[in-house]
């Protein structure tokens, strides 16, 4: 926090915090009855540089992940006298919140029950609305000038507000010109790969 003094008069500035682009992985694990499993391991991996973290799951039975960047990953649960958990090819986007509920199996920890990612259930974590655009919208899609900001327009509730400007034929500037359910255009955070 930085304090500046003018005189007689103190001026205190609160911290800037800045935009972050890291993901959360959060979830909740229960056995067959739907009671919470605690202290269960969790292993959240990166399948693309195989990085790992590692946390516990606490009374309630749930877990959070925080700081993951974009990317596909694999989400392991062990705990004693339960087989083990895994979900893979769970992609995290920029920004994203990405539940997973595991439900643990009683048995030997040497058997396993993998589930693979599929589509996404809807995200109940966190208020915020979200989307990405795929990469295979991104290949397929007609693009006028091939505008990236072009393709926020075919996300629900975004607006062009500067039509036949940023969005034209071969247009240059990349000033945000979209506006998200009302808010104003300075409102707007895009992000691409994550940058």
């Amino acid at each position: 926090m930085l304090v500046a003094g003018f005189g007689w008069q103190n001026v205190v500035v609160p911290p800037i915090l800045a935009q972050t682009t890291a993901g959360i992985l959060n979830g909740s694990v229960h056995d067959e009855s739907r009671a919470p499993v605690s202290d269960a391991e969790v292993t959240v991996t990166h399948q693309g540089t195989s990085s790992k973290t590692t946390t516990k799951t606490n009374e309630t039975g749930d877990f959070i992940v925080t700081g993951l960047p974009v990317g596909t990953y694999k989400v392991a649960v062990v705990k004693a006298g339960f087989q083990t958990f895994q979900a893979v090819d769970l992609f995290l986007g920029a920004a994203q919140t990405l539940t997973v509920s595991a439900v643990l199996q009683i048995g030997q920890v040497t058997s396993e029950v993998t589930v693979a990612g599929g589509a996404q259930e809807v995200q109940l974590s966190t208020a915020e609305v979200s989307n990405l655009v795929s990469q295979e919208q991104i290949e397929n899609l007609p693009l006028n000038g091939r505008n990236y900001q072009a393709l926020a327009a075919l996300m629900p509730g975004v607006v062009n507000v500067n039509i036949g400007t940023e969005m034209g034929t071969g247009g240059r500037q990349t000033r945000n010109a979209m506006a998200i359910n009302g808010m104003g255009t300075s409102a707007t955070l895009y992000t691409v790969d994550g940058v």
